[in-house]
């Protein structure tokens, strides 16, 4: 996509779910024109939201004249009245940022004081895992929630902008990235220190809530150079890394056919937690949680309303609602008509451009080796077309999936991510050699 820089005033200005999707179809009208594309403006952010800024603002009135007459109110202490850039934290973030650490900080020294043996480190140990994985699968869902339903507002607004201008985030001081989750944990954080648990419960709501307190700053830390202890816990597996959130904005092919675009945005939404101990993102993807609740959902509102809520992920993948909205039964018959057809039409469309190109003569040299590639590529799409027509696609999916992995792990950008490489390596190779050697028993000609 090329970026033009144009004069403000023709810029289109984001400050709601409406504006967003109004410049979405601009952007897709300029792509499929090839025209330039504006860098949309986003509007500055007052210091407080408008319901705690009343609250102040009361406040500020009972207090002694003499305390206003000295500057001394919450309005001037917060700065009720000023207008701040977008990411630029104000002293309402730093006290909100500062009260989740003096929470959490207090909770671990409560938790401290309770461990008197080896059985109550390995009590605390696995409790502060499970919250942790708690708090991944918590932001999973919420991610996902908020990436699909603009009926959640402003913060379904923040969320789905992101996915159009993804470095903006980079730009944020951390204690505005906190923001958002710590004012909803705090009061949990304080209501489990003044109830002063048991070292097990204690340490797994330790866990949770402070993973949830920082999970949009792991997801910042994915878009920037992270701190050398951030990529230290993701060598071991604690944290998760920018690879694991590629696939969510990159798009996870896994299970298309060739040539169709990756699904971007329909996955891989924990942006916390590591592979220590299980995935949540391959967990949650490979059981198909999302489309799962995207059903469900759908089904509902559907039955109480007669009109069902659909998913963006639906609007902008139409099959996903073709295949999710078909009984259970028929679902995979669905997957494969929808394969077999999205096949044969890239088959069709790659062996027209080549025969076009063929057609046209001598070519410049870019041009030359992308068409020179063209005869494998149809060649591999044509024995694909035969594996599903045959129904070995699963067996093809496998193997298709295996070589991503081996693909993926072996790139420079793999290859730095060491915490758990060589596990998914092993695993990824697994996978390869069981799947040859089915197609080996069931359809050698697919390996000729």
């Amino acid at each position: 996509m090329s970026i033009k820089r144009i004069p403000t005033a023709s810029r289109p200005v984001i400050d709601g779910l409406e504006a967003l999707q109004s410049f979405r179809l601009t952007k897709a009208r300029a792509l499929a024109e090839g025209t330039q594309v504006p860098v949309p403006i986003l509007p500055k952010e007052q210091a407080l939201p408008a319901r705690v800024k009343g609250v102040v603002e009361a406040i500020d009135r009972l207090l002694p004249r003499l305390l206003a007459e000295k500057s001394l109110t919450l309005g001037t202490l917060f700065g009720v009245e000023e207008e701040h850039a977008r990411g630029q934290s104000t002293p309402w973030h730093r006290t909100i940022a500062g009260a989740n650490a003096l929470a959490v900080a207090g909770l671990a020294a409560e938790l401290t004081k309770q461990v008197s043996g080896v059985g109550d480190l390995c009590t605390m140990a696995l409790g502060l895992h499970a919250g942790w994985k708690g708090a991944g699968g918590f932001g999973y869902l919420t991610h996902w929630a908020f990436d699909n339903y603009d009926q959640l507002g402003d913060l379904a607004l923040e969320f789905q902008l992101h996915h159009e201008l993804p470095g903006d985030v980079a730009t944020w001081q951390p204690a505005v990235s906190v923001y958002s989750s710590g004012v909803a944990m705090l009061p949990l954080l304080l209501s489990a220190l003044a109830l002063e648990p048991s070292v097990g419960l204690g340490s797994a709501a330790l866990s949770f809530l402070g993973g949830a307190v920082i999970t949009p700053l792991s997801h910042q830390w994915q878009h920037i150079k992270a701190p050398e202890w951030v990529q230290a816990l993701r060598r071991v597996g604690i944290v998760g890394t920018p690879q694991d959130h590629h696939r969510h904005h990159g798009g996870d092919a896994r299970g298309l056919v060739e040539g169709e675009r990756p699904r971007q945005h329909v996955g891989s939404y924990d942006i916390l937690s590591g592979h220590l101990g299980g995935s949540v993102n391959e967990l949650f993807d490979k059981l198909e949680i999302p489309r799962r609740l995207e059903r469900t959902i759908f089904l509902l509102t559907e039955k109480m309303t007669g009109t069902g809520v659909e998913p963006n992920a639906w609007k902008e993948y139409p099959e996903l609602k073709q295949i999710w909205t078909a009984p259970p039964s028929e679902r995979e018959a669905v997957k494969r008509t929808l394969r077999l057809a999205r096949l044969r039409q890239n088959l069709e469309t790659k062996t027209a451009q080549l025969a076009d190109a063929q057609a046209r003569g001598p070519i410049d040299e870019p041009s030359r080796v992308v068409i020179a590639s063209y005869p494998a590529k149809i060649a591999k799409m044509e024995v694909q077309l035969k594996a599903l027509e045959s129904g070995l696609d699963p067996i093809v999916a496998e193997l298709t999936g295996a070589e991503r992995e081996l693909s993926a792990l072996s790139t420079p950008l793999g290859l730095r991510a060491q915490g758990g490489r060589e596990s998914r390596l092993k695993a990824a190779q697994a996978r390869w050699t069981q799947a040859i050697a089915q197609l080996k028993e069931a359809a050698p000609w697919l390996l000729a």
